[in-house]
C-alpha cells in the first residue's frame, strides 16, 4: 500500500502547481505519519499498519513530488544543475545516516521501545522542517500584501 498510495498521490500532487503549500502539505502529513510511529507496537492489529502504510505512502508522494517543485521554483536557472545535485547528495547522506542509525538502535533486535526511538527521531526532523518552512510560508505572505 506504501508504494501504491506514493504513486496515486505523486501522479495528483503534481498537478497542483504550488509549491509551498505542497511542502507544507508534506510536512504535515510527515507529522501524521511520525506520530503513528510513536503509537505502533507488536499487539497492534494488521489493519492499523495497512493504515500507517497508507500514511506513509501519502507523505513519500506528496513530499517526493513537493520538494523537487520547490526547488525548481526557487533555484536561478543558472543553478538549476547544481541545486538538483546537492538535493540528491544530501539525500544520499541522509540514507546513509539513517541506516547507520537503524543499524546502532537494532543492534540487539528490533523492540518497540528501539521502533518508537525512530518515531521520535523522525518528529524532531519534521520540527525542524517546520521550522524551516516558516521563513518561505511567511515570505509567500509579504508577497501577496505587496501585491
Amino acid at each position: 500500500p506504501l508504494s501504491l498510495t506514493a504513486i496515486i498521490v505523486g501522479l495528483l500532487i503534481s498537478k497542483w502547481n504550488k509549491p509551498v503549500m505542497q511542502n507544507v502539505l508534506g510536512v504535515f502529513v510527515l507529522l501524521m505519519a511520525c506520530i503513528c510511529l510513536l503509537i505502533l507496537n507488536v499487539h497492534t492489529p494488521w489493519y492499523i499498519f495497512f493504515i500507517f502504510m497508507v500514511i506513509m505512502g501519502l507523505a513519500d508522494g506528496i513530499n517526493l513530488i513537493a520538494n523537487q517543485a520547490l526547488l525548481n521554483a526557487e533555484s536561478p536557472l543558472a543553478q538549476k544543475g547544481v541545486s538538483f545535485g546537492l538535493f540528491r547528495t544530501f539525500g544520499y547522506i541522509g540514507a546513509i545516516l539513517s541506516g547507520s542509525q537503524l543499524k546502532t538502535l537494532f543492534r540487539n533486535g528490533i523492540t518497540d521501545q528501539n521502533f518508537h526511538h525512530i518515531g521520535y527521531y523522525a518528529l524532531y526532523s519534521c520540527g525542524a522542517l517546520v521550522v524551516l518552512l516558516v521563513p518561505l510560508v511567511m515570505r509567500r505572505k509579504v508577497i501577496k500584501v505587496a501585491a
